[in-house]
C-alpha cells in the first residue's frame, strides 16, 4: 500500500498551465511511458530468445555426436 509521502505531489497541478499544454504534457509522457514499455518488453523477449537459442544449440550439439 502506498504511504501518504509517496504520493504528495500526484494532485499538485499549475493552476496557470492552460489545459492545451496541459494535454500535450500528459500525450508526451503517455508516449514515452509506451515507448519505455516497448523496449522493456523487447529485451524480455531478447532474453528468452537467447535461452531458447542456447537451448536449441545444446541440443543441436547433442544430436551431432
Amino acid at each position: 500500500m502506498a504511504r501518504e509521502d509517496e504520493n504528495a505531489g500526484v494532485g499538485n497541478i499549475d493552476k496557470n498551465m492552460p489545459s492545451s499544454e496541459k494535454a500535450n504534457d500528459f500525450e508526451k509522457g503517455r508516449r514515452i511511458g509506451r515507448i519505455e514499455g516497448m523496449i522493456a518488453y523487447q529485451k524480455h523477449l531478447i532474453a528468452n530468445l537467447q535461452k531458447d537459442n542456447a537451448k536449441l544449440m545444446a541440443q543441436l550439439i547433442e544430436l551431432n555426436k
